[in-house]
């Protein structure tokens, strides 16, 4: 069977103010009716006084725990069908996101992960989702190749912007929310971040599209967010 090696993204639907694109990435096999997905449980706190402070996280027994889910997630993937793993929402410092790119290629495992804080123009902050997918097609003869897809969170929480506002710092929600369905070996699969699943026209967007749901949830939430899933 030929595959062309081509990621595509096309617009599905531009409804009242909502952009949603599917993104077709290349692939040679079908996960069938049976997939597991992983999902990261980790402690970790993120400083309310100084959200982008880029290397507080990166202490031994951060990336200790880190490299720990990702060596279960392994293991476990080898004895079962679990091709998908989750993190949290401001979970993954920028610095690491190569050490999840060469996870992602090795093992054919797909990644969401919320980022870490990143600071940006004129005391704006903005929270990132990533999203890598492996391919199962070459796109060249360099071997292995993951599809990266960072984007950023549409609706950020009023507790969010509250305690951003009280160091001088500014996010704002995105004016024409933007989200993706990504076609991946046979299966569709969304991404949301925490405070966007109370969006319940986003949510509807998705009605009949898609087979998995994921959302990366900041710590605390996770109760409130897990009755609305």
């Amino acid at each position: 069977k030929t595959v062309s090696p081509v990621i595509s993204m096309d617009e599905e639907s531009n409804i009242a103010g909502y952009r949603l694109n599917r993104v077709i990435i290349p692939s040679r096999k079908s996960f069938g009716n049976k997939i597991e997905v992983g999902v990261a449980s980790v402690k970790f706190e993120v400083d309310t006084k100084n959200p982008t402070d880029r290397w507080k996280p990166l202490t031994y027994d951060a990336k200790l725990s880190f490299n720990n889910v990702l060596k279960g997630m392994f293991q476990y993937s080898n004895y079962h069908d679990a091709k998908i793993l989750i993190m949290p929402e401001l979970y993954v410092p920028i610095y690491w996101i190569k050490d999840l790119i060469r996870f992602s290629k090795k093992t054919n495992i797909a990644v969401v992960a919320g980022l870490q804080y990143v600071e940006g123009k004129d005391d704006f902050v903005h929270n990132y989702l990533l999203n890598i997918f492996p391919l199962s097609v070459p796109l060249n003869r360099f071997g292995k190749e993951s599809l990266i897809y960072i984007r950023e969170k549409n609706d950020y929480s009023p507790i969010e912007k509250k305690e951003l506002s009280k160091i001088g710092r500014i996010c704002e929600d995105l004016h024409e929310p933007e989200y993706q369905i990504f076609k991946w070996n046979g299966i569709n699969i969304a991404s949301f971040v925490c405070y966007e699943l109370t969006d319940v026209a986003a949510r509807a967007l998705f009605k009949g599209l898609c087979d998995i749901l994921t959302v990366s949830v900041f710590n605390p939430d996770t109760t409130y967010f897990s009755k609305i899933i």
